[in-house]
């Protein structure tokens, strides 16, 4: 069976459309991916379907009758509607075609995509264009010359539809392609380039690797951005995309250089792109309430960003994307600044500020209890206020109650576009018991899962894998997911390293010339492919105690004397610093603000302080979840430095 995206057709699809979809989808090959309503400009056909053996088919259907072709050409056709109105319109083989051309025009101004053509800028696979008139019969064009104009094999009519499918899987669809020509089949990057031409939503950013891509310098962003897509450029990533928003965790397609033999590393050209479990995510077309579940670095977080965008930029909707973590909310915020207005970010405590709920801190208020007041003023609210679609990340850390805020904000809080996602073994507050049933949101038949980890490097997801929990039931609440190493998408040579030191003082000693090794390309004896930038790296700690004030004022001596740059994103005395998760500089952070980053390199300092009884009131299993947030919070490099014993030390050195 074929992949169709999005899995179910919208309602305003025909019934014809649905039927060719379904035709599609079961008689295609597996290795088939079929789109619905590929938009490239204002007109395009019902379906674009890549055969990787075939080539690129453009599908059109037209639910005309016999008494609406009024005349016509191979070149246009005059049509009347229902209301008697005379409409002159292209013909459906050449408007499909019209669309295939613009599709290599975008791949020719797309120096990443440029190695899917050949000499002469064409397609070095075959294209071909087909259109189904759904509602005529062969015999009914028979005598006439609209059976010229709509002549086989590329039309068909309602009468050839089924048999035109049957038996596909193993013919492919080569009787629509003319001319056709063999060639060897696309391999999986080349389909995931192309699917990234057809929708350039899909492409997220560039890798930050400069070392792993050859520099751009000759490549004007002009050149290399897809038109009405500013916020992809190739070439050198800035510094405030260095502090990622959590999970923009996507498959890295390594496309050759225009001119280089793809074999040559120096030759490639590396871009994200969503794989296509997210992208079905993404495009899921459903109403009312959806959950995604997935583990860490599965790009929950990137499947909100690309939905928030396609809703807003794609359907004109407003958007709320709101989630429990400043930091993240300032990320988001920064990465969705391009979509405009229609996007809105914030953090719940922002957003209940917004409707002019605050937080009581004396005595400190709860989070059910903020819920509940903020529940209450949602439930007054204008409509002009209300939200088309509200996108909840990190729900793990949601209070039951945030969710029915959540749906409160929407315009149709029981059909309107509610995307909630999250990760069970990343809930920093304990174990929310949940029902979604409960809460009026069915999660039976409406939970996506993704399991595959693209952030984390095989490396770090064993270290990290003792520290996380198995999955849990359908209804009961945000469930974790299977942490399963072998789903790493990569693997980076450099197993983590624990560091035993005397004291703290020493610990931060060990951090510094942790900090400044990376800088430099070395990681302890390791020499790097290239050396980081100063955004590369987080330097993470439990939390800044009394005790430890003084501690890490003297770490941060100790860069600023080695001149390293830093960020301290957790300075309580700086109200700004959350915000500036995004500017220069090594971040120093504790894992409560860390949550929803990623980093290249992490160094994880005074690791041994948990567990401990009654610390920051926090349980033995909120704990544990902490400090697997710490872990995963690294890409490539993870150090984990620590002075005393530690249950959960012992455990990662294999004597716990």
């Amino acid at each position: 069976m074929a992949v169709c995206v999005p899995d179910r057709l919208p309602n305003h699809a025909s019934d014809a459309e649905k039927r060719v979809c379904e035709l599609l989808r079961h008689h295609l090959a597996a290795d088939c991916i079929v789109y619905y309503e590929a938009h490239l400009s204002r007109r395009h056909p019902a379906f674009v379907v890549i055969d990787p053996g075939q080539g690129l088919l453009a599908i059109d259907v037209k639910g005309w009758l016999p008494q609406n072709l009024i005349g016509g050409d191979h070149e246009r056709i005059t049509v009347k509607d229902r209301h008697g109105r005379l409409h002159s319109c292209e013909h459906p083989r050449r408007e499909a075609c019209n669309y295939l051309d613009r599709l290599r025009d975008r791949c020719r101004q797309s120096l990443w995509a440029q190695h899917l053509l050949q000499a002469g800028d064409q397609f070095f696979f075959p294209l071909g264009s087909l259109v189904v008139l759904s509602n005529i019969s062969r015999r009914q064009l028979a005598g006439s010359a609209w059976d010229v104009i709509f002549s086989a094999p590329d039309v068909i009519t309602r009468d050839e539809l089924e048999a035109a499918f049957v038996n596909q899987a193993s013919t492919g669809l080569g009787r629509f392609f003319d001319p056709s020509w063999p060639f060897p089949a696309m391999t999986e990057f080349q389909v995931k380039t192309l699917r990234a031409i057809i929708h350039p939503e899909l492409l997220i950013s560039n890798l930050a690797a400069a070392a792993a891509v050859a520099p751009v310098a000759a490549v004007s962003p002009e050149e290399t951005a897809i038109p009405g897509v500013q916020w992809l450029q190739l070439g050198p990533s800035t510094p405030e995309k260095a502090a990622v928003v959590d999970e923009i965790a996507v498959e890295v397609v390594s496309a050759p250089r225009p001119g280089t033999a793809p074999s040559l590393d120096k030759g490639l050209l590396d871009f994200r792109v969503l794989d296509l479990r997210q992208e079905l995510v993404v495009r899921d077309v459903g109403s009312g309430p959806r959950l995604v579940f997935g583990t860490a670095g599965s790009g929950k977080t990137i499947v909100l960003v690309a939905r928030a965008r396609l809703l807003a930029q794609g359907a004109g909707r407003r958007v709320l994307l709101v989630c429990c973590n400043a930091s993240l909310g300032s990320c988001l915020e920064r990465n969705l600044a391009e979509a405009g207005r229609l996007i809105t970010v914030r953090h719940f405590d922002k957003l209940a500020h917004d409707y002019g709920v605050i937080r009581r801190t004396y005595p400190a208020e709860s989070q059910g209890e903020l819920g509940r007041r903020l529940l209450a003023r949602f439930r007054v609210v204008a409509p002009e206020l209300r939200y088309d679609a509200v996108l909840v990340d990190e729900a793990q850390d949601f209070d039951p109650i945030w969710f029915q805020c959540a749906r409160c904000l929407l315009h149709d809080p029981d059909h309107g576009d509610l995307l909630i996602v999250g990760d069970g073994n990343q809930g920093v507050y304990g174990k929310r018991r949940a029902s979604w049933s409960n809460l009026g949101i069915p999660a039976r038949g409406h939970t996506a899962r993704l399991g595959k980890n693209y952030r984390n490097a095989r490396e770090i997801m064993r270290f990290a894998a003792p520290f996380a929990r198995t999955e849990g039931g359908e209804d009961d609440g945000v469930s974790p997911i299977a942490f399963d190493p072998a789903q790493a998408a990569r693997s980076s040579g450099v197993p983590p390293v624990v560091i035993r030191a005397k004291d703290r003082f020493e610990e931060c000693a060990h951090a510094v010339d942790l900090v400044a090794g990376l800088l430099r390309g070395r990681f302890g004896v390791r020499q790097l492919s290239h050396p980081l930038r100063p955004a590369d790296i987080g330097v993470l700690v439990p939390a800044v105690r009394q005790e430890l004030i003084e501690t890490f004022a003297q770490f941060r001596r100790d860069l600023h004397a080695k001149a390293i740059p830093f960020v301290w994103v957790s300075n309580r005395a700086d109200k700004t610093a959350r915000a500036r998760v995004g500017d220069p500089g090594v971040k120093l952070l504790n894992i409560f603000h860390a949550k929803g980053l990623q980093f290249k390199a992490v160094v994880f300092l005074w690791a041994d302080i948990l567990p401990q009884a009654g610390w920051l009131n926090r349980t033995p299993e909120e704990q544990e979840t902490l400090f697997y947030v710490a872990l995963t919070r690294a890409e490539d490099y993870l150090a984990v430095v620590h002075s005393r014993e530690s249950e959960f030390v012992a455990r990662l050195t294999g004597n716990g």
